[in-house]
């Protein structure tokens, strides 16, 4: 649950709470709240919401997921992988240097 207190109007004629539910949630949902100023505190204040479970929101939402973590890897893999280049791949077709290997 994510919450904002929104401040007041121009003139202080009162204040509003705004909540925005989860779109992967659904159900009921009880959001308490006391007001205090220099008079004191209030009762706590109690508002319900039913909210409704939002499917095209919840793969939106896993979609972009996905695609942010593979185009992550992505850069990682193309950062760290050395590619020859045009005139590198050109004169390897006539080298003709003798290549030593050992492997333990």
């Amino acid at each position: 649950m994510r919450g904002e207190f929104a401040s007041p109007a121009p003139t202080p004629l009162g204040w509003h709470l705004k909540f925005t539910p989860n779109p992967a949630n659904s159900g009921t949902v009880k959001v308490g709240f006391t007001l205090r100023s220099a008079l004191g505190a209030s009762n706590t204040g109690v508002v319900a919401y039913t909210i409704g479970y939002d499917a095209a929101k919840v793969a939106e939402d896993g979609d972009n997921l996905v695609h942010g973590f593979v185009s992550s890897r992505q850069n990682l893999i193309a950062s760290t992988i050395k590619v020859p280049g045009l005139m590198e791949r050109r004169r390897m077709e006539s080298a003709a240097d003798p290549i030593t290997a050992r492997l333990t």
